[in-house]
């Protein structure tokens, strides 16, 4: 099967959404088939074996989304030309913004589409131009899918379309022969967030404040510059042997915290499935679908506002638990992730959900 991917982004650029993208065509390779990517916000596109490396900067700045929408539009228009000379059999596509192109585009080849987030709200939050184009267009893209693949059963019970299929899969991650060991020689616990820019859901304020109440732990943000303080620390982000070095010396991973802020309850995010896939224990405020309420090694607090203030206390006697038995912990953990999280069994889900869209349209 010759499977084309397209995304508004650049899989150049360093995100834990490239890596994901990476990591699902490296699967679909290794399984036999073609894959291709096009990103639209620069009109190039890639073949598996010239994938590049994510070394550059992500830019999350208002400017910057919309000439990316811009772009959009000149990335699309190209569209249909590289799917008939590359003989797309079937396209994979990350929630975009709808332009009149993509309709010719995707008329002679099925479309699925993946939905990770209520991109409404995100919009709306981000630009009042974004949030208003996404209005007028949203249902005009869902339209065009032959199926959808969302992340969480929420972000399913908000598809208006009912007659096409819909499949649940949520994010995994690539698993190593053996968790990450503690190199930890300090005495201080220590725990990470791998933030991705400074988006509100995140809760990246919500470690500042824990920082402050908890001042015998350290706290590390990954993917935000500030101002370094007692024991709240910024980096840019980071990737590779450096990002492995850092959750090999911490105690203990903080996911997202403020999803509340979005109107939404449900989540499987990247940040998560990396400190699962290396055996780090973590502190989340979510429904995530691989993860059972009630688990030992991973702390769930309630997704409100004040949820820091409620639960530090069971937030400090997590990360001492986490500390006084790093290595046991880890992998626990780690095995946890094996049976939960493969990339590898998500990624024969998705392909066999392609197959029953491919055949669905060859016998219509």
């Amino acid at each position: 099967m010759k499977i084309l991917f397209v995304a508004n982004n650049d899989i150049g650029e360093m995100s834990g959404v490239s890596d994901k993208i990476i990591r699902q065509l490296s699967t679909w390779h290794s399984f036999g088939h073609n894959t291709l990517f096009y990103s639209l916000s620069t009109s190039t596109i890639y073949s598996f074996d010239k994938l590049p490396k994510n070394e550059v900067p992500p830019n999350h700045t208002k400017s910057a989304r919309f000439i990316t929408l811009m772009r959009m539009f000149l990335g699309s228009s190209k569209l249909k030309k590289i799917i008939l000379s590359h003989q797309i059999d079937i396209v994979y596509c990350r929630e975009i913004h709808y332009t009149p192109f993509l309709k010719k585009a995707f008329k002679s080849v099925p479309l699925i589409l993946e939905i990770n987030s209520d991109s409404h709200i995100e919009n709306r939050k981000r630009s009042f131009f974004n949030w208003f184009y996404h209005l007028l267009t949203a249902n005009k893209l869902a339209t065009l899918a032959n199926g959808i693949v969302t992340v969480t059963e929420e972000l399913k019970r908000s598809i208006p379309c009912s007659d096409i299929p819909i499949r649940v899969i949520p994010n995994g991650a690539t698993l190593t022969g053996r968790p990450s060991t503690s190199s930890s020689q300090s005495t201080r616990p220590k725990a990470i967030m791998l933030a991705s820019g400074s988006q509100y859901w995140q809760g990246i304020d919500k470690v500042e404040k824990l920082a402050q109440i908890l001042a015998d732990i350290d706290f590390y943000i990954i993917g935000v510059k500030r101002a370094n303080t007692k024991n709240l620390y910024y980096t840019s982000y980071l990737t590779g042997s450096e990002l492995d070095s850092l959750i090999s010396k911490a105690d203990v991973g903080i996911s997202t915290l403020a999803l509340h802020r979005k109107g939404m309850n449900d989540a499987c995010p990247l940040k998560s499935r990396t400190y699962m896939s290396r055996g780090l224990p973590f502190i989340y405020a979510y429904n995530d679908p691989d993860i059972a309420d009630e688990h030992e090694y991973f702390l769930k607090i309630p997704n409100t506002e004040d949820n820091i203030e409620q639960s530090a206390l069971q937030i400090r006697d997590f990360i001492k638990m986490a500390t006084e038995h790093r290595n046991q912990i880890r992998n626990k953990v780690f095995s946890y992730g094996a049976s939960y999280i493969s990339q590898t069994e998500k990624e024969k889900e998705r392909l066999a959900f392609f197959d029953l869209i491919r055949s669905a349209e060859l016998n219509d």
